[in-house]
């Protein structure tokens, strides 16, 4: 029985320390995503760097409404590559729903966590859209 152990610990090692290596392309409708709350560096993309199994990283975007109406966000990924990391990884943000007025700014944190089963490919790639709805 001690070798069974044994063994599920080192296969647990072995998957604990893979790493996955992946950009996030950011595609905005009717607003703007930036690295910066002074809006001087646009986001087109974002590296996630190096993720282990069971990991999760954040980046703080500031989203503007740069539209003459007020808008509420909406946030939903398609195109990945390949499809199956769909199934391992997981995007989320902490925007609350609030309504933003022509030109309000707003921090949201993006946060990508992968799953403790994602090792069946090294690389992924996927669209993260941020999409402006009319009130």
């Amino acid at each position: 029985m001690l070798g069974v152990a044994a063994a599920s610990v080192i296969v647990y090692a072995l998957f604990s320390s893979w790493v996955v290596r992946n950009v996030g392309v950011v595609k905005a409708v009717g607003v703007a995503v930036y690295w910066d709350a002074d809006c001087t560096k646009p986001v087109s993309e974002i590296d996630w760097g190096n993720l282990s199994l069971g990991e999760s990283k954040a980046e703080i975007l500031f989203v503007r409404n740069e539209g003459n109406v007020p808008i509420t966000l909406n946030m939903h990924t398609e195109n990945w590559s390949p499809p199956e990391a769909a199934e391992h990884l997981t995007l989320t943000w902490n925007y609350s729903g609030e309504t933003l007025q022509p030109w309000d700014l707003v921090p949201v944190a993006f946060t990508l966590s992968v799953d403790y089963q994602a090792f069946s490919f090294s690389s992924f790639s996927f669209e993260i859209w941020v999409v402006a709805q009319n009130l």
